[in-house]
Protein backbone atom coordinates (compact mmCIF):
# COMPACT_ATOMS: atom_id res chain seq x y z
CA UNK A 1 0.00 0.00 0.00
CA UNK A 2 1.61 3.42 -0.97
CA UNK A 3 2.68 5.93 1.76
CA UNK A 4 0.46 8.20 3.05
CA UNK A 5 -2.49 5.99 2.27
CA UNK A 6 -4.15 3.48 5.22
CA UNK A 7 -7.18 0.99 4.20
CA UNK A 8 -9.61 1.05 6.92
CA UNK A 9 -13.24 -0.95 7.54
CA UNK A 10 -15.01 2.21 5.98
CA UNK A 11 -12.94 2.49 3.30
CA UNK A 12 -9.52 4.26 3.17
CA UNK A 13 -7.80 7.46 4.65
CA UNK A 14 -4.94 9.50 4.18
CA UNK A 15 -2.47 9.78 7.29
CA UNK A 16 0.73 12.07 7.34
CA UNK A 17 2.97 12.32 10.26
CA UNK A 18 4.03 15.04 11.25
CA UNK A 19 7.57 16.04 11.34
CA UNK A 20 8.82 16.06 15.44
CA UNK A 21 9.77 19.14 15.04
CA UNK A 22 6.89 20.77 14.70
CA UNK A 23 4.55 18.53 16.82
CA UNK A 24 4.59 20.72 19.37
CA UNK A 25 3.06 23.78 17.76
CA UNK A 26 0.70 21.96 15.90
CA UNK A 27 -0.60 19.72 18.55
CA UNK A 28 -0.81 16.90 16.63
CA UNK A 29 1.59 13.58 16.06
CA UNK A 30 -0.17 12.45 12.40
CA UNK A 31 -2.99 13.58 10.08
CA UNK A 32 -5.90 11.23 9.04
CA UNK A 33 -8.13 12.18 6.78
CA UNK A 34 -10.87 9.72 5.14
CA UNK A 35 -10.61 9.50 1.10
CA UNK A 36 -13.65 9.03 -1.12
CA UNK A 37 -13.95 6.18 -3.82
CA UNK A 38 -12.26 3.24 -5.07
CA UNK A 39 -9.24 2.22 -4.15
CA UNK A 40 -7.47 3.61 -7.63
CA UNK A 41 -8.99 7.32 -6.42
CA UNK A 42 -7.86 7.13 -3.17
CA UNK A 43 -4.04 6.00 -3.98
CA UNK A 44 -3.96 9.64 -6.49
CA UNK A 45 -5.70 11.63 -3.71
CA UNK A 46 -3.49 10.15 -1.22
CA UNK A 47 -0.06 10.52 -3.13
CA UNK A 48 -1.04 14.26 -4.34
CA UNK A 49 -2.26 15.30 -1.06
CA UNK A 50 0.37 13.53 0.97
CA UNK A 51 3.26 15.22 -1.28
CA UNK A 52 1.59 18.48 -0.99
CA UNK A 53 1.46 18.24 2.89
CA UNK A 54 5.72 17.23 2.90
CA UNK A 55 6.12 20.26 1.09
CA UNK A 56 3.93 22.21 3.17
CA UNK A 57 5.97 20.94 6.28
CA UNK A 58 9.19 21.70 4.27
CA UNK A 59 8.42 25.48 3.97
CA UNK A 60 6.34 26.52 7.08
CA UNK A 61 7.29 30.06 8.10
CA UNK A 62 5.80 31.84 11.03
CA UNK A 63 2.30 30.77 10.56
CA UNK A 64 2.53 26.90 10.66
CA UNK A 65 -1.02 26.72 9.86
CA UNK A 66 -0.88 28.72 6.61
CA UNK A 67 0.20 26.14 4.04
CA UNK A 68 -1.70 23.45 5.83
CA UNK A 69 -4.80 25.40 5.51
CA UNK A 70 -4.36 26.68 1.46
CA UNK A 71 -3.70 22.53 1.14
CA UNK A 72 -6.98 21.20 2.66
CA UNK A 73 -8.83 24.07 1.22
CA UNK A 74 -7.72 23.08 -2.32
CA UNK A 75 -8.32 19.75 -1.72
CA UNK A 76 -11.68 19.34 0.61
CA UNK A 77 -12.75 22.74 0.28
CA UNK A 78 -12.09 23.82 4.08
CA UNK A 79 -9.70 23.99 6.45
CA UNK A 80 -9.26 21.11 8.33
CA UNK A 81 -6.11 21.92 10.54
CA UNK A 82 -6.60 24.46 12.91
CA UNK A 83 -4.11 26.30 15.60
CA UNK A 84 -3.52 24.53 19.16
CA UNK A 85 -5.57 28.10 20.26
CA UNK A 86 -7.28 28.88 17.56
CA UNK A 87 -10.67 32.09 18.42
CA UNK A 88 -13.73 31.14 19.61
CA UNK A 89 -15.46 29.45 16.64
CA UNK A 90 -18.71 30.63 15.97
CA UNK A 91 -21.67 28.27 17.66
CA UNK A 92 -22.50 25.14 15.85
CA UNK A 93 -26.55 25.48 15.11
CA UNK A 94 -28.49 23.51 17.53
CA UNK A 95 -31.63 21.01 17.32
CA UNK A 96 -34.05 20.52 19.95
CA UNK A 97 -34.94 16.81 21.00
CA UNK A 98 -37.99 15.99 22.77
CA UNK A 99 -38.50 13.52 24.55
CA UNK A 100 -41.34 10.60 23.84
CA UNK A 101 -44.60 11.65 25.39
CA UNK A 102 -45.51 9.82 28.85
CA UNK A 103 -47.13 10.71 32.28
CA UNK A 104 -44.81 11.54 33.81
CA UNK A 105 -43.33 15.22 33.47
CA UNK A 106 -41.89 16.65 30.56
CA UNK A 107 -37.59 16.33 30.34
CA UNK A 108 -36.13 19.57 29.99
CA UNK A 109 -34.87 19.99 26.07
CA UNK A 110 -31.96 18.17 25.17
CA UNK A 111 -29.58 20.22 22.74
CA UNK A 112 -27.91 17.79 20.15
CA UNK A 113 -25.19 19.58 17.91
CA UNK A 114 -25.75 18.83 13.82
CA UNK A 115 -22.30 18.16 12.60
CA UNK A 116 -22.25 19.23 8.78
CA UNK A 117 -21.43 17.04 6.33
CA UNK A 118 -17.76 16.45 4.52
CA UNK A 119 -17.35 19.11 1.38
CA UNK A 120 -15.49 16.05 0.02
CA UNK A 121 -12.62 16.48 -2.80
CA UNK A 122 -12.48 19.51 -4.90
CA UNK A 123 -12.81 19.98 -8.78
CA UNK A 124 -9.53 21.10 -9.66
CA UNK A 125 -7.79 18.66 -7.73
CA UNK A 126 -10.41 15.63 -9.11
CA UNK A 127 -9.46 16.71 -12.78
CA UNK A 128 -5.34 16.53 -11.89
CA UNK A 129 -6.14 13.10 -10.69
CA UNK A 130 -8.82 12.35 -13.87
CA UNK A 131 -5.19 13.21 -16.15
CA UNK A 132 -2.90 11.74 -13.89
CA UNK A 133 -4.57 8.23 -14.15
CA UNK A 134 -5.41 8.19 -18.06
CA UNK A 135 -2.24 9.87 -18.90
CA UNK A 136 -0.42 7.15 -16.60
CA UNK A 137 -2.15 4.73 -18.78
CA UNK A 138 -1.69 5.96 -21.93
CA UNK A 139 -4.81 6.33 -22.98
CA UNK A 140 -4.53 9.16 -24.83
CA UNK A 141 -2.17 10.32 -27.75
CA UNK A 142 -0.41 13.90 -27.44
CA UNK A 143 -3.37 16.27 -29.12
CA UNK A 144 -6.22 14.62 -27.76
CA UNK A 145 -4.58 14.74 -24.41
CA UNK A 146 -4.58 18.63 -25.11
CA UNK A 147 -7.93 18.83 -25.89
CA UNK A 148 -8.68 17.08 -22.82
CA UNK A 149 -6.90 19.37 -20.79
CA UNK A 150 -8.58 22.65 -22.28
CA UNK A 151 -12.08 21.13 -22.31
CA UNK A 152 -11.76 20.35 -18.58
CA UNK A 153 -9.69 23.70 -17.81
CA UNK A 154 -13.03 25.57 -19.34
CA UNK A 155 -15.43 23.74 -17.45
CA UNK A 156 -13.27 25.11 -14.11
CA UNK A 157 -12.72 28.46 -15.66
CA UNK A 158 -16.90 28.70 -16.55
CA UNK A 159 -17.59 26.85 -12.66
CA UNK A 160 -15.08 27.75 -10.36
CA UNK A 161 -13.24 25.51 -7.96
CA UNK A 162 -16.08 24.05 -6.41
CA UNK A 163 -16.63 20.70 -4.36
CA UNK A 164 -17.69 17.26 -6.56
CA UNK A 165 -20.69 17.67 -4.36
CA UNK A 166 -22.15 20.66 -5.60
CA UNK A 167 -22.29 19.58 -9.04
CA UNK A 168 -25.76 19.09 -10.85
CA UNK A 169 -27.61 18.80 -13.93
CA UNK A 170 -27.92 22.66 -13.69
CA UNK A 171 -24.40 23.28 -13.29
CA UNK A 172 -23.92 20.85 -16.35
CA UNK A 173 -26.81 23.23 -18.50
CA UNK A 174 -24.90 26.24 -17.34
CA UNK A 175 -22.00 25.24 -18.70
CA UNK A 176 -23.68 23.87 -22.21
CA UNK A 177 -25.50 27.81 -22.26
CA UNK A 178 -21.95 29.46 -21.97
CA UNK A 179 -20.66 27.21 -24.69
CA UNK A 180 -23.36 28.35 -26.71
CA UNK A 181 -23.34 32.19 -26.06
CA UNK A 182 -19.38 32.00 -26.36
CA UNK A 183 -20.02 31.69 -30.11
CA UNK A 184 -18.00 28.22 -30.21
CA UNK A 185 -18.80 26.16 -33.48
CA UNK A 186 -21.06 23.44 -32.55
CA UNK A 187 -18.55 20.84 -33.83
CA UNK A 188 -16.32 22.72 -31.35
CA UNK A 189 -18.71 22.60 -29.03
CA UNK A 190 -20.17 18.79 -28.92
CA UNK A 191 -16.34 17.73 -28.53
CA UNK A 192 -15.85 19.86 -25.12
CA UNK A 193 -19.12 18.60 -23.77
CA UNK A 194 -17.91 15.12 -24.79
CA UNK A 195 -14.76 15.45 -23.00
CA UNK A 196 -16.36 16.87 -19.92
CA UNK A 197 -19.28 14.37 -19.71
CA UNK A 198 -16.10 11.54 -20.18
CA UNK A 199 -14.94 13.06 -17.02
CA UNK A 200 -18.10 13.07 -15.25
CA UNK A 201 -18.15 9.34 -16.06
CA UNK A 202 -15.15 8.76 -14.92
CA UNK A 203 -16.08 10.29 -11.44
CA UNK A 204 -19.07 8.20 -11.22
CA UNK A 205 -17.58 5.42 -11.77
CA UNK A 206 -15.67 5.49 -8.57
CA UNK A 207 -17.70 6.72 -6.40
CA UNK A 208 -17.02 10.82 -6.68
CA UNK A 209 -20.40 11.56 -7.98
CA UNK A 210 -23.86 9.94 -7.37
CA UNK A 211 -24.03 10.03 -11.32
CA UNK A 212 -23.07 11.71 -14.22
CA UNK A 213 -24.43 15.20 -14.38
CA UNK A 214 -22.53 15.93 -17.46
CA UNK A 215 -24.04 13.28 -19.24
CA UNK A 216 -25.99 14.44 -22.12
CA UNK A 217 -25.71 18.20 -22.04
CA UNK A 218 -24.87 18.72 -25.45
CA UNK A 219 -28.76 17.42 -26.77
CA UNK A 220 -29.08 20.22 -29.15
CA UNK A 221 -29.16 18.60 -32.80
CA UNK A 222 -26.56 20.26 -35.36
CA UNK A 223 -27.68 23.29 -37.86
CA UNK A 224 -29.26 22.51 -40.94
CA UNK A 225 -26.96 22.64 -43.69
CA UNK A 226 -27.69 25.30 -46.20
CA UNK A 227 -28.70 24.48 -49.03
CA UNK A 228 -26.07 22.63 -51.23
CA UNK A 229 -26.52 25.12 -54.57
CA UNK A 230 -24.93 27.93 -51.88
CA UNK A 231 -21.42 26.76 -52.69
CA UNK A 232 -22.24 25.91 -56.84
CA UNK A 233 -19.96 27.88 -58.47
CA UNK A 234 -21.37 30.33 -61.71
CA UNK A 235 -19.78 29.86 -64.59
CA UNK A 236 -18.01 32.51 -64.39
CA UNK A 237 -16.58 31.13 -61.61
CA UNK A 238 -15.79 28.16 -63.46
CA UNK A 239 -13.88 30.33 -65.58
CA UNK A 240 -11.46 31.63 -63.35
CA UNK A 241 -10.76 28.45 -61.84
CA UNK A 242 -10.04 26.67 -65.19
CA UNK A 243 -7.75 29.20 -65.90
CA UNK A 244 -6.27 29.07 -62.39
CA UNK A 245 -5.69 25.37 -62.86
CA UNK A 246 -4.24 26.21 -66.44
CA UNK A 247 -0.97 28.11 -64.71
CA UNK A 248 -0.40 25.79 -61.71
CA UNK A 249 3.09 24.27 -62.58
CA UNK A 250 3.25 21.18 -60.58
CA UNK A 251 0.74 18.52 -62.47
CA UNK A 252 -1.53 17.79 -59.09
CA UNK A 253 -2.27 21.12 -58.60
CA UNK A 254 -3.65 21.22 -62.25
CA UNK A 255 -5.07 17.39 -62.17
CA UNK A 256 -6.74 17.58 -58.80
CA UNK A 257 -9.46 20.39 -59.00
CA UNK A 258 -10.06 18.87 -62.63
CA UNK A 259 -11.16 15.23 -61.14
CA UNK A 260 -13.44 17.29 -58.57
CA UNK A 261 -15.15 19.09 -61.21
CA UNK A 262 -15.63 15.95 -63.42
CA UNK A 263 -15.36 13.14 -60.99
CA UNK A 264 -17.70 14.48 -58.07
CA UNK A 265 -15.76 13.01 -55.53
CA UNK A 266 -14.09 14.30 -52.53
CA UNK A 267 -10.84 15.83 -52.03
CA UNK A 268 -9.05 13.29 -49.39
CA UNK A 269 -10.98 10.63 -52.28
CA UNK A 270 -8.67 11.97 -55.24
CA UNK A 271 -5.88 12.78 -53.29
CA UNK A 272 -5.36 9.45 -51.53
CA UNK A 273 -5.56 7.54 -54.90
CA UNK A 274 -3.12 4.52 -55.57
CA UNK A 275 -1.73 3.99 -58.93
CA UNK A 276 -3.47 0.96 -59.05
CA UNK A 277 -7.09 2.55 -58.66
CA UNK A 278 -6.58 3.96 -62.23
CA UNK A 279 -8.99 0.95 -64.53
CA UNK A 280 -10.08 0.29 -67.37
CA UNK A 281 -13.87 -1.49 -67.79
CA UNK A 282 -13.68 -2.41 -72.04
CA UNK A 283 -12.12 0.72 -73.06
CA UNK A 284 -13.53 2.85 -70.63
CA UNK A 285 -11.44 4.27 -67.70
CA UNK A 286 -12.63 4.88 -64.12
CA UNK A 287 -11.78 5.28 -60.57
CA UNK A 288 -11.78 2.62 -58.28
CA UNK A 289 -12.64 4.19 -54.78
CA UNK A 290 -12.29 1.60 -51.42
CA UNK A 291 -10.88 1.77 -48.24
CA UNK A 292 -8.03 0.07 -49.28
CA UNK A 293 -6.45 3.30 -50.29
CA UNK A 294 -7.54 5.21 -47.02
CA UNK A 295 -10.73 6.60 -45.11
CA UNK A 296 -13.73 6.57 -46.82
CA UNK A 297 -16.54 8.57 -45.34
CA UNK A 298 -19.39 5.62 -45.33
CA UNK A 299 -20.06 2.76 -47.36
CA UNK A 300 -21.84 4.63 -50.37
CA UNK A 301 -18.49 6.31 -50.82
CA UNK A 302 -17.22 2.77 -52.28
CA UNK A 303 -17.58 3.27 -55.83
CA UNK A 304 -16.16 3.25 -59.42
CA UNK A 305 -16.54 6.76 -61.52
CA UNK A 306 -15.88 7.08 -65.24
CA UNK A 307 -12.93 9.46 -66.02
CA UNK A 308 -14.93 12.11 -68.23
CA UNK A 309 -13.01 12.58 -71.55
CA UNK A 310 -12.33 16.20 -71.31
CA UNK A 311 -9.57 15.27 -68.66
CA UNK A 312 -8.94 11.21 -69.77
CA UNK A 313 -6.12 12.08 -71.85
CA UNK A 314 -4.11 14.26 -69.44
CA UNK A 315 -4.82 12.36 -66.28
CA UNK A 316 -4.21 8.85 -68.62
CA UNK A 317 -0.82 9.74 -69.80
CA UNK A 318 -0.16 11.63 -65.73
CA UNK A 319 -0.58 8.11 -64.73
CA UNK A 320 1.24 5.98 -66.71
CA UNK A 321 4.20 8.32 -65.87
CA UNK A 322 3.76 7.84 -62.51
CA UNK A 323 3.26 4.12 -63.17
CA UNK A 324 6.68 4.06 -64.67
CA UNK A 325 8.50 5.41 -62.07
CA UNK A 326 7.15 3.21 -59.78
CA UNK A 327 4.81 5.20 -57.73
CA UNK A 328 2.44 3.68 -55.10
CA UNK A 329 0.24 6.92 -55.14
CA UNK A 330 -0.88 8.60 -57.92
CA UNK A 331 0.10 12.29 -56.37
CA UNK A 332 3.19 13.27 -54.55
CA UNK A 333 1.29 14.30 -51.15
CA UNK A 334 2.37 14.16 -47.83
CA UNK A 335 0.01 12.09 -45.38
CA UNK A 336 -0.84 14.11 -42.56
CA UNK A 337 -3.54 14.11 -39.45
CA UNK A 338 -6.35 15.11 -42.11
CA UNK A 339 -5.64 12.44 -44.88
CA UNK A 340 -4.18 12.91 -48.07
CA UNK A 341 -6.05 15.93 -48.86
CA UNK A 342 -5.20 18.36 -46.12
CA UNK A 343 -1.79 19.70 -48.21
CA UNK A 344 -4.74 20.19 -51.05
CA UNK A 345 -6.58 22.22 -48.82
CA UNK A 346 -4.04 24.24 -47.54
CA UNK A 347 -2.67 24.87 -51.30
CA UNK A 348 -6.22 26.47 -52.55
CA UNK A 349 -6.73 28.12 -49.38
CA UNK A 350 -3.46 30.18 -50.33
CA UNK A 351 -4.50 30.07 -54.24
CA UNK A 352 -7.93 31.49 -53.85
CA UNK A 353 -6.91 34.33 -51.42
CA UNK A 354 -4.36 34.88 -54.50
CA UNK A 355 -6.92 34.69 -57.56
CA UNK A 356 -9.44 36.56 -55.23
CA UNK A 357 -12.72 33.73 -55.66
CA UNK A 358 -15.25 34.09 -53.82
CA UNK A 359 -16.33 32.02 -50.62
CA UNK A 360 -18.26 29.62 -52.64
CA UNK A 361 -15.38 28.87 -54.70
CA UNK A 362 -13.76 25.64 -52.24
CA UNK A 363 -12.56 22.39 -52.92
CA UNK A 364 -15.96 21.04 -51.65
CA UNK A 365 -18.05 23.52 -53.73
CA UNK A 366 -16.52 22.00 -56.61
CA UNK A 367 -18.26 18.69 -56.27
CA UNK A 368 -21.38 20.64 -55.34
CA UNK A 369 -21.13 21.84 -58.70
CA UNK A 370 -20.67 18.73 -60.39
CA UNK A 371 -23.61 17.48 -58.86
CA UNK A 372 -26.02 20.82 -59.78
CA UNK A 373 -24.36 20.47 -63.54
CA UNK A 374 -25.31 16.77 -63.81
CA UNK A 375 -29.60 17.82 -61.99
CA UNK A 376 -29.19 20.69 -64.73
CA UNK A 377 -28.64 17.82 -67.21
CA UNK A 378 -31.70 15.82 -65.91
CA UNK A 379 -29.56 12.85 -64.97
CA UNK A 380 -32.05 11.08 -62.38
CA UNK A 381 -31.09 12.09 -58.68
CA UNK A 382 -30.48 8.40 -57.60
CA UNK A 383 -27.70 8.01 -60.11
CA UNK A 384 -26.36 11.44 -59.05
CA UNK A 385 -25.97 9.59 -55.53
CA UNK A 386 -24.09 6.67 -56.51
CA UNK A 387 -21.64 9.05 -58.47
CA UNK A 388 -20.88 11.03 -55.49
CA UNK A 389 -21.17 8.62 -52.83
CA UNK A 390 -23.81 9.96 -50.87
CA UNK A 391 -25.69 7.39 -48.14
CA UNK A 392 -28.11 10.08 -46.83
CA UNK A 393 -32.00 10.47 -48.62
CA UNK A 394 -31.85 7.18 -50.21
CA UNK A 395 -35.40 6.17 -50.20
CA UNK A 396 -37.12 2.81 -50.94
CA UNK A 397 -36.66 4.11 -54.83
CA UNK A 398 -33.19 3.92 -54.33
CA UNK A 399 -33.17 0.19 -52.96
CA UNK A 400 -34.45 -1.32 -56.87
CA UNK A 401 -31.35 0.79 -58.86
CA UNK A 402 -29.39 -1.72 -60.26
CA UNK A 403 -25.82 -1.20 -59.97
CA UNK A 404 -24.09 0.05 -63.17
CA UNK A 405 -21.00 -0.89 -64.63
CA UNK A 406 -18.47 1.87 -65.41
CA UNK A 407 -19.38 1.84 -69.25
CA UNK A 408 -23.09 2.41 -68.03
CA UNK A 409 -21.93 5.07 -66.22
CA UNK A 410 -19.71 6.99 -68.82
CA UNK A 411 -22.94 7.66 -70.55
CA UNK A 412 -24.25 9.45 -67.63
CA UNK A 413 -20.79 11.50 -66.75
CA UNK A 414 -20.25 12.39 -70.31
CA UNK A 415 -23.55 14.80 -69.99
CA UNK A 416 -21.67 17.82 -67.96
CA UNK A 417 -20.45 20.06 -70.18
CA UNK A 418 -17.95 22.89 -68.57
CA UNK A 419 -16.54 25.87 -70.94
CA UNK A 420 -14.08 25.18 -72.87
CA UNK A 421 -10.49 25.50 -71.03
Amino acid sequence: MPDYLVQRRSGFALRVRVPPALRSSLGIREIWRPLPGDRRTAVLLSRAIGARLVLAFSGMGTDPFDELRKCFRDFFGEEALRPKSPPEPPPAPVLYVRAAPSCAPAPPLIPRAVTPPPVGPMLRATVAAYIEARTSREAWSGRSGEAVKRALDLLIDQVGDCPLATLSHATAEEFAKRLRESGRAHETRRNTCNKVSAFGGWCHKRGLLPRNVFSGMMDEKRPNRPDEDRSVLKPEEVRLVLRAVGLAGEEWKRLIPLLLLYTGCRVNEVAQLRVIDVQDDEGTPFLRLTEEAGSLKNLASRRSIPIHSAIAHEFLAYVELRRAAGAERVFPLRLGVDGYGAMVSRWWSTTREKRGFSNDATLHGLRHTFGTRLRDCGVPWDEIQVLMGHSRGQGETSRYVKPQTPKQLARVIERLSYIDR
